[in-house]
């Protein structure tokens, strides 16, 4: 929760630093796998946001959050 407060409040790094400390010591945890790989779009890391995306959706196929924003990384040039 506090990664997701930061990345609403703009402080991208600090969110990151909380993001990749919960997926370090939860890598399951399909909600923190995906808001790193947002925080990692909004900093324009495209690639390193769809490895988190695809870890959340390789542990739940079904999430919808997962499908939404691969298809963004699609739409990237």
């Amino acid at each position: 929760r506090l990664g997701a407060a930061l990345m609403e409040d703009g402080q991208l790094e600090q969110a990151l630093d909380e993001l990749r400390a919960v997926a370090e010591t939860s890598p399951q945890y399909v909600p923190g796998q995906v808001q790193l790989g947002l925080v990692l779009w909004k900093m324009g890391d495209v690639d390193k946001a769809r490895e988190h995306w695809l870890a959340a959706q390789a542990i739940d196929p079904d999430n919808r959050s997962c499908r939404l924003y691969l298809s963004m990384t699609k739409a990237q040039p």
